[in-house]
């Protein structure tokens, strides 16, 4: 309930935190054919999507962009074993065999993941993006 793009992110947000705390869930969301609870929010999403006034070719790939991203930066996150702890190790190991001036940018961004933690986690940032380009399709529509 309430404004489409508020409800859409609490609802992903809800839905990532749900597959993070059950990491078996991410492959039975790919494989299966939707049960109940699934089907119920399929149909809070997509009445979300209708809210927002976007074409209904547009919302339809709203839909599955949205579902895609929450599934698969959630599968993602399962797959990268490295725990805090030994991370700085990894990271050290990895930037060892990394040649300097082939790799700057590579580099760099690894150095930012040892940096502090960012305010808004990389999903909310991608989840953000999403949405906000759905708004801007929505005022252009007005």
């Amino acid at each position: 309930t309430g404004e489409w793009r508020a409800a859409i992110r609490a609802s992903a947000l809800s839905a990532n935190d749900v597959l993070h705390r059950h990491s078996w869930a991410c492959a039975l969301w790919l494989q299966r054919v939707p049960g109940p609870a699934r089907i119920s929010y399929m149909e809070g999403l997509l009445a979300c999507l209708d809210r927002s006034q976007l074409p209904s070719e547009i919302a339809h790939h709203a839909y599955h962009v949205i579902d895609t991203y929450i599934v698969g930066f959630t599968a993602q996150q399962h797959t990268f074993v490295i725990g805090p702890e030994q991370l700085a190790v990894a990271a050290a190991e990895f930037l060892a065999d990394l040649n300097p001036t082939d790799n700057p940018h590579v580099i760099a961004h690894v150095h930012a993941h040892m940096g502090d933690a960012p305010a808004t986690s990389a999903f909310e940032f991608g989840l953000d993006l999403i949405l906000d380009g759905l708004a801007r399709l929505t005022r252009k529509r007005s």
